[in-house]
């Protein structure tokens, strides 16, 4: 939903603009820019190909984001998506191409994109339930006794790993137990 994108967008880039006042200027480790570099040159020395094309790659993501991880999720769409994903990410890793600087940016943006989607599908299927604009057709409750909890996201190694915190409370009482959803059909 556009309107949640808007809100935490403005409290995510607040959050970052205090994070950065408050944190001294840190020195790209020169590994880190060579492997960057490496990687750039390598897509910008492949040749054209229509499945390595960025705009391809950029509109098959985002169908299949609508498709299996949009507003109406299920774990076996979820769990197809992310196949479909992965297979899609294949043929970017060794085909993904670049012929100038516009697509070069472009094929950054398709990187990137496989990345938040795999984020946002391996979310979705860790919650088994529905809360606010996350709607699990399989999980049709807020299940307050297993998901008063944030998921974090961390890259332990290069490896995407998910876990879960206690959401913090504040001055609303939670009340317990499954909250049916109207609207959508109950077991």
């Amino acid at each position: 939903d556009l309107k949640y994108t808007l809100v935490f967008g403005v409290r995510a880039g607040r959050a970052a603009a205090e994070y950065a006042m408050k944190t001294s200027l840190i020195e790209p480790d020169p590994i880190q820019v060579k492997e960057k570099r490496d990687y750039l040159d390598s897509i910008l020395s492949r040749p054209k190909t229509s499945d390595g094309n960025p705009r391809s790659l950029r509109q098959a993501i985002q169908e299949l984001s609508m498709d299996k991880f949009g507003v109406l999720k299920t774990e076996q769409g979820l769990k197809e998506g992310l196949e479909q994903l992965n297979d899609l990410r294949k043929i970017a890793d060794e085909k993904l191409y670049a012929t100038d600087p516009r697509e070069l940016r472009l094929a950054c943006e398709v990187a990137n994109m496989f990345v938040c989607q795999e984020m946002h599908a391996r979310a979705a299927l860790l919650r088994t339930e529905t809360r606010g604009p996350h709607t699990r057709l399989d999980y049709p409750y807020m299940d307050n006794d297993l998901w008063i909890k944030d998921i974090r996201i961390k890259n332990v190694g290069g490896e995407m790993k998910l876990y879960t915190v206690p959401t913090r409370r504040g001055y609303v009482k939670i009340p317990p137990g499954k909250i049916p959803i109207k609207g959508l059909r109950q077991p």
